[in-house]
């Protein structure tokens, strides 16, 4: 046989290639398919409609009204309005006037937030709702509240008065140093594209004095059938759903004469866009590079195949960013890599970003530009490419195995980003079988070769956000520009890396025994018992087909260390995450379990310590040898040290200077009486020069020296009997001594008296209060039941009193607990954000509701509500394993018994307004109480 000469292999076999590549090609020119689960309509009318059965959460529906309009879409005299138009929508409607809507949701078990929401953007308007399915009364109403929604917003005159002050206090609270600096990046990011002045927020200007005509020109323009979407996912018929869309959606006539929807495209650029921003009350350096795509439809099977290879790249580089972040003095604090929309519907971008020191902006920036042009001039590796493969793999495949269990939210998700963005939904079965056929033939070439487009000298912005301060030189636009050449004309290295064990234990650790085991029957509970003292609570479940969750508790924590020690322990954390495990560094470990559904965090609190963790069904022994070498090879590292300790002395340097972090910061103070072991109060510079790596080690150790005061609880898809024997290798293997801990109370407690304190800090128009009130008690589980209930109806009275009567507020935090451990202790805490003129009137109003429900208790309508969103929360709770892991790992911590499990319906029937009336006087008083007010500096309080 004659041999071909060595250049003719290569020329032979890059025909061979291409000829190959040509008929892939040739093949992946099919048009992608729809999920067949999934049923997609338009109506005569132009509007689209999705529907799919899902059943996971039963007895659920997520509704979506997608509208195809957006502030871009705004006059100049409506800057604002598409968002007012948004907000009048839960105002009053043809069939549900004025909030009758709100209120009609919340009497069915919906909270207004998570269940009942809308949002708007530059190119979209959103409304979303999550109702009961199992009712077809239900079920009707929420689908004429989309109808009304879709046409029939009434606009009451005096509504849009009462919402103006809402809308102003939602722009109020977005006031800072971001929204500053925005205003002047945005039209260098745009570059001279309207989106540059058309915020979704508006301003301040329109929003107080635009008229009702004006608004409603807004709603009649846009809000028109083919310019909307109706998407509905859950527990229901579609053949039945699909007849009430086409009879009542079916029934809005379309414009006359619509007005003509323009686009707004943001123009190219040859030479790099820079806008070099800062603020005062910056508390973070950031750095960003933006490469503008146009965007391209996913529409073939070809397509499908640029988005996986996309996906492998921004994964790829994310990691390599990663690494860099683990060195001593790293050039970043945090930095990732994406592809993913420019904010807008127009462009798309390959994105680089990092979190940076407050000099560091220059070295950052370098850094990132560095990293892409390595990837430009060499691209990525095989090794990477290999093991960032098993990690996509191990994703789709977990999702496939869940196909279905999988969230109706996560579908109407999907469905709506197809309506506004031509996203591909070919299902995930198809997903799964398109990755086992293709996944494995994406070459190094091809994905080198689209890196290459992917990062251009063409279409790039550049934004630096600083810090303004004295000592900080701002980075200034010909320096950047000076960066860029100087990276451009760099040869860099190519990536290397050193090779790693793929064994995490060369060999299991001498296995202990099981010695008890009880059955918990009225809950499902296997409760274990090992021979080195370690319990073991389980809980298979059906929730998920390939999810386990774990928790793990013993009492003690870093409270029993003495106070030089404090400022080491609080940091045990944040180290550890950083350093690894055994010989692995942590960035050896992360590529090590490429391709493992597996995460395992230790952790060790003020009062105890534990850990959380989660993995797939063939995954979960690794996560017990996580375990296992979390207690007995803990890794000390002073590289991982350092990275971690000038990356937190970064964060912290500048975070006080945000007048909001700064206020909170305060009110902790006050809170906790100023107790130097008060773990809420942010940790300064000094506090981290105070840290020492060995007080660290040896605390970490300590804490898990032993582990016969532990507590595992493991919830999810296996069976009791296939984990015994991991357990029994595991954990029945750990180091025990039988010591008796507990949490000890260092006596952190809240001044007594009264505490009236203003703070002037900031520029902003904005006040928050802080009301603060505490009671030392006796700890009772059923009352605690009851101080959550209270809590949950005091935020509706708070919502009809401060937001919808008052106009003073678009949203605040109500806090109410009962704790047990160190000291029982029962709390009630609101935080209201508003004008500084109306902070004194709001919070009387707020301390006059709490006394009001003292005295007459609460009305028989609240009540029926939180019956109604108790009962329908606790239906969907119970079939989750989140739910279910954190609620036994809390009977632990409490020393308690599983009777609440039981008793949870007969508790419901107790909340009464005698029983609330009750709880209102017995817990909570404002005898003494701590009052702390934000104000902008040079603001003059009334008398």
């Amino acid at each position: 046989m004659k041999m071909i000469p060595n250049s003719s292999i290569l020329i032979f076999a890059l025909i061979l290639n291409t000829l190959s590549l040509s008929s892939q090609n040739a093949e992946l020119n099919k048009t992608l398919p729809i999920d067949p689960k999934l049923r997609i309509g338009k109506l005569s009318n132009g509007m689209t409609y999705y529907i799919q059965r899902n059943i996971k959460p039963e007895k659920r529906v997520e509704l979506q009204l997608v509208v195809k309009a957006g502030s871009v879409l705004e006059d100049e005299n409506q800057r604002g309005l598409a968002h007012f138009v948004e907000h009048m929508c839960f105002n009053g409607t043809k069939n549900f006037p004025k909030n009758d809507l709100v209120h009609y949701l919340q009497s069915i078990g919906a909270n207004f937030g998570p269940e009942i929401n809308g949002y708007t953007s530059f190119d979209e308007t959103v409304y979303m709702l999550t109702i009961p399915s199992d009712s077809a009364k239900f079920l009707n109403k929420g689908i004429q509240i989309m109808n009304d929604w879709a046409h029939a917003v009434t606009f009451d005159s005096i509504e849009i008065e009462k919402e103006r002050g809402v809308i102003m206090e939602e722009w109020r609270l977005g006031r800072g140093a971001d929204q500053r600096m925005s205003d002047k990046y945005l039209p260098v990011m745009f570059n001279g594209s309207k989106y540059a002045n058309r915020i979704p927020i508006g301003t301040k200007e329109i929003i107080e004095v635009a008229s009702r005509e004006t608004i409603m020109k807004f709603y009649r323009d846009w809000y028109r059938p083919e310019l909307m979407a109706f998407i509905v996912v859950g527990d229901i018929n579609p053949d039945s759903i699909e007849q009430k869309i086409i009879r009542d959606f079916g029934s809005i006539k379309p414009n006359k004469n619509p007005r003509r929807k323009e686009s707004f495209p943001i123009p190219d650029n040859d030479k790099p866009l820079i806008a070099s921003v800062s603020d005062k009350e910056n508390p973070y350096m950031g750095v960003s590079i933006f490469f503008k795509k146009n965007i391209e439809d996913i529409k073939s099977e070809l397509d499908y195949r640029r988005e996986f290879l996309i996906s492998l790249i921004t994964g790829m580089l994310s990691d390599r960013l990663s690494d860099i972040k683990q060195q001593a003095n790293p050039p970043f604090l945090d930095a990732v890599c994406d592809f993913d929309g420019l904010w807008t519907n127009t462009k798309n971008a390959f994105k680089l970003g990092a979190l940076v020191s407050e000099n560091g902006a220059e070295r950052g920036l370098e850094s990132l530009l560095e990293e892409a042009r390595r990837v430009k001039i060499h691209g990525f590796t095989e090794v990477e490419l290999n093991r960032y493969k098993k990690k996509m793999w191990s994703s789709i495949e977990k999702s496939f195995n869940e196909k279905d269990k999988n969230e109706s939210n996560k579908l109407v998700t999907l469905y709506r980003r197809n309506f506004l963005e031509n996203v591909a939904i070919p299902g995930i079965e198809y997903t799964y079988t398109f990755a086992q056929k293709h996944l494995n033939t994406m070459t190094l070439n091809e994905i080198n070769d689209l890196a290459k487009s992917l990062i251009t000298e063409n279409n790039q912005i550049i934004i630096v956000q600083g810090i303004e301060k004295k000592e900080i030189k701002p980075l200034e636009n010909k320096e950047i520009d000076a960066l860029i050449i100087k990276v451009n004309t760099t040869q860099p290295t190519a990536y290397t890396e050193n090779s790693i064990s793929n064994i995490l234990m060369e060999k299991k650790p001498l296995a202990g025994k099981i010695i008890s085991t009880n059955q918990i029957d009225s809950i499902g509970i296997t409760e274990i018992k090992l021979s080195n003292g370690v319990r073991v609570l389980l809980k298979p479940t059906n929730f998920k087909n390939d999810e386990i969750v774990l928790r793990a508790y013993s009492p003690g924590g870093y409270s029993i260390y003495p106070k030089e020690d404090f400022q080491s322990a609080r940091n045990i954390n944040g180290y550890i995450s950083e350093s690894g495990i055994a010989l692995f560094s942590k960035s050896d470990l992360e590529k090590m379990l490429a391709g493992k559904i597996v995460k395992l965090n230790p952790v060790v609190e003020n009062l105890s310590e534990g850990f959380i963790g989660n993995s797939s069904k063939k995954d979960i022994e690794t996560m017990l040898q996580l375990t296992y070498l979390s207690f007995t090879q803990p890794r000390m590292d002073e590289i991982a040290f350092q990275s971690y300790i000038n990356k937190a002395k970064a964060q912290v340097k500048n975070q006080l200077s945000d007048p909001v972090n700064f206020f909170f910061n305060e009110t902790e103070k006050r809170k906790t009486d100023n107790h130097p072991l008060a773990p809420s109060i942010l940790q300064s510079e000094d506090d981290l020069n105070k840290v020492r790596l060995d007080r660290i080690m040896a605390m970490y150790k300590d804490r898990f020296s032993d582990a016969s005061d532990f507590t595992f609880t493991l919830v999810g898809s296996f069976s009791v009997d296939t984990i015994k024997t991991l357990l029994e290798i595991y954990l029945g293997s750990l180091p025990a001594n039988n010591r008796k801990e507990y949490a000890k109370d260092v006596g952190i407690r809240a001044p007594k008296g009264i505490i009236d304190e203003n703070i002037f800090k900031g520029k902003d128009p904005k006040t928050f209060v802080l009301l603060y009130t505490d009671m030392a008690t006796t700890f009772n589980k059923q009352d605690l039941f009851l101080i959550k209930s209270l809590k949950n109806i005091l935020d509706r009275i708070y919502i009809d009193k401060l937001r919808e009567e008052m106009s003073g507020v678009y949203g605040f935090g109500v806090s109410m607990n009962l704790t047990k451990i160190p000291k029982s202790i029962a709390y009630f805490q609101v935080v209201i954000p508003c004008s500084p003129d109306n902070a004194n009137k709001l919070t009387t109003a707020a301390i006059d509701e709490f006394k009001k429900i003292q005295k007459e208790g609460v009305s028989a309508d609240q009540i029926q509500k939180e019956i109604e969103l108790l009962k329908r929360g606790y239906e969907k709770n119970i079939m989750q394993n989140n739910y279910w892991v954190t609620q036994i790992n809390d009977v632990v911590k409490m020393d308690d018994d599983y009777s609440h499990f039981t008793r949870y319906y007969q508790w419901i029937e107790t909340i009464t307004t005698d029983e609330l009336q009750r709880i209102a006087n017995t817990y909570f008083s404002f005898e003494h109480y701590i009052r702390m007010s934000l104000y902008p500096v040079g603001y003059e309080l009334k008398k």
